[in-house]
């Protein structure tokens, strides 16, 4: 056994629960003198996955304040597992809930798809990377590359126009 150098930073006691099937652990704990009450702390989490408390109306009132999206899906399920209570209070909220999500479900797959934002950060690299520094009158300027426009985008739309135009030039690597 190797002995810790005095100049090694020190080093805290701590336990967790690690599944070593699933991957799954619990966050680690610090122990005191005695780990029985960490080891108590984190057995109680791991066992809030297979005993979970009831849900309350204020959990449902604190998630239907908050914007929800997609990402909270597992949440609303897990609270509607969960509901056990008077379902004629507890199921407006739940559709309410649905609602909202669906909602944000199509407004996230509509409003951001991520390939023009993609493609329009690789025209960028490869503006940049085609461009020079120059000086005039002892002031330093960053010189863009002339861009040919084909004749056939003159009808198209600006963007799209400059964006064939920019897809047109060469890549850095063959100059």
């Amino acid at each position: 056994m190797m002995i810790r150098p005095p100049e090694a930073p020190k080093t805290e006691p701590v336990v967790c629960i690690y599944c070593a099937e699933c991957g799954m652990q619990t966050p680690w704990e610090p122990c005191a003198d005695d780990d029985t009450a960490a080891r108590n702390t984190v057995a109680e989490l791991w066992n809030r996955r297979l005993n979970r408390p009831e849900a309350a109306k204020n959990d449902l009132q604190r998630l239907v304040e908050r914007e929800v999206g997609t990402a909270d899906i597992p949440a609303v399920l897990d609270l509607l597992s969960r509901t056990q209570g008077n379902w004629g209070e507890m199921g407006p909220m739940f559709a309410m809930l649905a609602r909202r999500l669906v909602d944000a479900t199509v407004v996230t797959f509509d409003s951001w798809p991520i390939d023009p934002v993609l493609n329009d950060a690789a025209r960028y690299r490869k503006l940049v990377q085609l461009t020079k520094w120059v000086d005039i009158d002892g002031e330093r300027y960053v010189q863009f590359p002339k861009v040919y426009t084909h004749p056939e985008d003159r009808d198209r739309l600006f963007e799209d126009a400059i964006a064939s135009a920019v897809d047109s030039l060469p890549d850095r690597d063959r100059w």
